[in-house]
C-alpha cells in the first residue's frame, strides 16, 4: 500500500463556519474547478480517511478555506486535529494589510499545529476570474511588506500563491526577508488552463523553470516549492493520464536534491462534486518522492 503525507488538505463544515463560496456560487472558484454544486456541506477527518483507503495516510497538512472567520475556522480545524490519531500541520489565512495583523498571529501562535500563514495573491491582469488578491500591485506595495515583516519572530513558514508572470517580484520579495521562510506553491501557475495552456507553457516553460531553480539555488531552505498539476478550468481539456504526467513528476523527483518538493493534482473536490473521471490513477504516487514529518 502506498504510504503518503498529503500535502495539501481541506476539511470543512458548513455548519461551523461560513464559506460564502459554499453557500452560494462563486464564478472564480467555479472557473477554477469546474461545477461543484454537488459538494457535501460537511467534509471531516474521517471523510477524507474513508476516500483515501487505497493509501496509508501517515499525515495531512490542513489548509483553510476561505471562511469568513480565519481564526475561528483556525480553531475548529485545531479542535480536529486534537480529536484525532492523524499527524496534522495547519496553514492558515493572513492578510498583510490587516490593522490587527499582529493580533491575528498571536491567535495562530496559540495553536499548537499552525506550522504556516498563507495569502493569495494570484492576479491574472487579462481575466477578471482568476484574480484573488485585492489589488495587482501587493507584492510591490511598502505597506504590504511591511506586514509580511510582522512574521519575524513568530517562526511561521509563509505561502505566497502567485501567479507566473508574478514570480520576478516574489524573488525580491524572498531574498529581503531573509529570515522568513516560504512556500511557493505550484510554482506559479501557468495563467491559461484551457487547451492552449499546453501550447503556452511550452514557449514559456524554460524562463519560469530557470527562475524556480534560480529561487532554489539562491535561496536553499528558505524556499520550498510545490509544483502542482491542474486539469484545468475547462472541460475540453479531458482527464489527466498517467502518461502524460509521469515526465512532470520525474521532473519534479530529480531536480530537488534537498526532497523539498511536492508534486500535486487539483482533482479531489472534483472527486468529491462528482467528476471522477479526472482523478488521478493512484500509480502516480509511486514516481513522487515522499515526504515525510512536519511539513509546509
Amino acid at each position: 500500500m502506498l504510504c503518503i503525507f498529503d500535502a495539501h488538505v481541506h476539511l470543512f463544515d458548513c455548519e461551523a463556519n461560513t464559506h460564502a463560496f459554499l453557500e452560494r456560487e462563486d464564478p472564480t472558484f467555479r472557473y477554477i474547478i469546474g461545477d461543484y454544486a454537488a459538494l457535501p456541506r460537511r467534509y471531516l477527518t474521517d471523510d477524507y480517511l474513508k476516500a483515501s483507503g487505497s493509501c496509508r495516510v501517515e499525515g495531512i497538512v490542513w489548509h483553510e478555506f476561505l471562511s469568513s472567520d480565519p481564526v475561528g475556522e483556525a480553531g475548529w480545524g485545531q479542535r480536529l486535529a486534537d480529536a484525532s490519531a492523524l499527524h496534522q500541520s495547519m496553514v492558515v489565512l493572513v492578510d498583510f494589510l490587516d490593522p490587527a495583523l499582529e493580533e491575528r498571529l498571536e491567535a495562530y501562535a496559540a495553536l499548537a499545529n499552525v506550522v504556516a500563514v498563507r495569502e493569495h495573491l494570484g492576479w491574472d491582469a487579462g481575466n477578471a476570474l482568476r484574480r484573488f488578491a485585492k489589488r495587482p500591485d501587493l507584492l510591490t506595495d511598502p505597506a504590504w511588506r511591511e506586514g509580511l515583516g510582522v512574521l519575524r519572530g513568530h517562526g511561521f513558514r509563509c505561502g505566497l500563491e502567485v501567479f507566473a508572470p508574478q514570480l520576478p517580484a516574489l524573488h525580491d520579495i524572498v531574498r529581503q526577508h531573509p529570515d522568513i521562510s516560504f512556500t511557493l506553491a505550484v510554482m506559479g501557475w501557468p495563467l491559461d488552463l484551457k487547451r492552449c495552456w499546453l501550447r503556452a507553457l511550452a514557449a514559456r516553460l524554460g524562463s519560469v523553470e530557470s527562475l524556480c531553480e534560480r529561487l532554489r539555488r539562491d535561496l536553499g531552505d528558505r524556499m520550498h516549492l510545490r509544483h502542482g498539476l491542474a486539469p484545468g478550468a475547462d472541460r475540453r481539456l479531458g482527464p489527466l493520464r498517467h502518461r502524460d504526467v509521469r515526465p512532470r513528476a520525474l521532473h519534479v523527483r530529480q531536480s530537488h536534491a534537498d526532497r523539498r518538493a511536492v508534486l500535486g493534482v487539483r482533482a479531489s473536490l472534483r472527486c468529491l462534486s462528482g467528476d471522477r473521471g479526472r482523478v488521478l490513477p493512484g500509480r502516480m504516487g509511486r514516481h513522487v518522492q515522499g515526504h515525510r514529518g512536519r511539513l509546509v
